[in-house]
């Protein structure tokens, strides 16, 4: 795929509020696919986390094209400020980096195994919409399959390695008499639900409420983890009366405004894990009030930080594995129509190799045909190898087989 593109933005050019201003949201996923197609865009998927914005497109003639179209949903955008946060990659790098991303290395929070259930989940809302081909399929695999190896075979995920996590940290490193004080959760997606089992996990602490959107899915989220649950409706009350509120909505919007909040000399400290932010900053200007974001919370700094860091290089080399695996298979698809003429044309020099045999009774069907097959798949394999080992003189030796051997190769490749 030498045409393949990312364009990303991450915390090291951006903080909370511009990846905030550019976090896609999964309400344009079918209006954004059906333009986009109406442009001649096909194949393509975003990804949008608390770290980053990642669009990836396996065309890269449509790269300015594209950008045009993201920025008509996202508010107040101009071309010129998306080009300075940005970065694009291209063919390999841009592979590479996808690799990366989905194994946590670029992560704000290094190891970071939530985002690889971020990847997947985005994933399946492009191909529902449409926009995913075989390539593109094969390659959310192979970075499916980066993420396991790197989990299993390092150490980049042991410790702090999520936000959910960084936030109970915070907590427990913060905050003192944890068991007296009323903690609420509000939003149970992704991010949500691994608070909410941290939470329990780690924190004594029997005075954990959580609130949904979904009341049915709060009900369901209390019994599986014996925490109690309020409806929506009853949100600002239960503010005004919590000590700790963790954020982790997903809106498009603020979901927790300044207006919402009536403190008397009780202190609260809320933590938003949304990106966009899903807490108004000015709630910061209550004096009771204490806001943590996704930057404050990935910042902090553990005592697994440096292992980590040290297995970095282990992670890498499982991604060049991978990355050398997922270009051979494009290899193959690209010369795949070579390889099957050159096995049909065997398959009738064989079978006519065989008849000859078997009219003189030196052998039976049953062996000719074993005889056959085997034959053919040994050299269509020893052809197969040489055109992937010498890729650059392809063209050159499908034109001396077509002389040789009299056949018809099919001309239509399936480009990466």
């Amino acid at each position: 795929m030498k045409e393949f593109i990312s364009i990303g933005l991450s915390y090291k050019k951006a903080n909370t509020s511009i990846r905030s201003k550019y976090a896609f949201s999964i309400h344009h996923v079918e209006d954004l696919v059906l333009e986009a197609k109406k442009m001649g865009i096909e194949n393509f998927f975003v990804i949008s986390t608390c770290n980053r914005t990642e669009i990836y497109l396996e065309n890269a003639t449509n790269t300015s094209l594209f950008i045009d179209l993201y920025l008509k949903y996202i508010d107040n955008s101009s071309r010129k400020e998306f080009d300075s946060f940005f970065t694009i990659k291209q063919g390999n790098e841009a592979i590479e980096h996808f690799f990366r991303v989905s194994a946590g290395i670029e992560s704000q929070i290094l190891g970071d195994f939530e985002i690889i259930s971020q990847i997947k989940i985005w994933f399946k809302r492009f191909k529902k919409a449409g926009t995913i081909n075989s390539n593109l399929e094969r390659l959310i695999n192979h970075a499916i399959e980066v993420s396991k190896k790197v989990k299993h075979e390092t150490a980049i995920s042991s410790g702090i390695s999520s936000v959910s996590y960084a936030a109970i940290h915070y907590i427990k490193n913060n905050i003192s008499n944890l068991k007296d004080k009323n903690i609420v959760l509000f939003g149970l997606g992704k991010i949500g639900l691994n608070t909410c089992e941290n939470l329990v996990k780690h924190i004594d602490n029997k005075q954990i409420t959580v609130v949904n959107r979904t009341e049915e899915k709060s009900i369901e989220i209390s019994k599986k983890f014996a925490v109690s649950t309020q409806p929506l409706e009853n949100f600002t009350q239960i503010i005004n009366q919590c000590d700790i509120l963790i954020v982790a909505t997903g809106s498009d919007s603020y979901t927790v405004t300044k207006e919402m909040i009536r403190r008397e000399d009780k202190p609260l400290l809320i933590l938003d894990l949304s990106i966009p932010n899903n807490v108004e900053e000015s709630v910061n200007l209550i004096a009771e009030v204490s806001l943590i974001n996704v930057d404050a919370l990935s910042s902090i700094i553990n005592e697994t930080l440096s292992k980590r860091k040290s297995d970095v290089p282990k992670a890498e080399a499982i991604i060049q594995e991978k990355l050398i695996e997922f270009n051979s298979w494009l290899s193959f698809r690209e010369y795949a129509p070579y390889i099957q003429s050159f096995k049909e044309d065997l398959s009738g020099i064989s079978l006519h190799l065989a008849k000859e045999l078997h009219k003189k009774n030196r052998i039976s069907q049953e062996v000719k045909d074993e005889l056959s097959e085997k034959l053919i798949q040994k050299l269509t394999n020893r052809f197969a190898s040489y055109i992937l080992e010498n890729q650059s003189e392809a063209e050159q030796t499908m034109e001396v087989m077509k002389k040789v051997f009299r056949i018809e190769v099919i001309e239509q490749k399936i480009h990466a």
